[in-house]
């Protein structure tokens, strides 16, 4: 059902950020409950939220430093791995 989904795509989503932080300095951590997931930056997240809307990602940022990720209970995971291609290819422009 949903709250299973919701417990194992979170799960799937925060391995795949993690991933990202082994590859960027810019994370710090990444923390979440189900699908509310939290990726702390070194700086200010706002020109990455920016720029991952325009590609088409919606996120948003919390505290300044803190990409906030809420995708619906629903998701699968072909949504999750284009969602973090997208914050990928972001920080990887710069």
């Amino acid at each position: 059902g949903l709250l299973e989904n919701a417990r194992l795509m979170g799960e799937y989503t925060q391995g795949k950020l993690s991933a990202l932080r082994a590859r960027f300095d810019l994370i710090t951590e990444v923390r979440g409950i189900g699908l509310m997931i939290g990726v702390q930056l070194k700086g200010p997240g706002k020109d990455i939220v920016t720029k991952c809307m325009a590609k088409g990602l919606l996120i948003n940022c919390t505290h300044d430093t803190v990409l906030r990720f809420m995708p619906p209970m629903t998701v699968r995971r072909e949504h999750i791995d284009e969602a973090v291609a997208i914050l990928q290819t972001v920080l990887a422009e710069g």
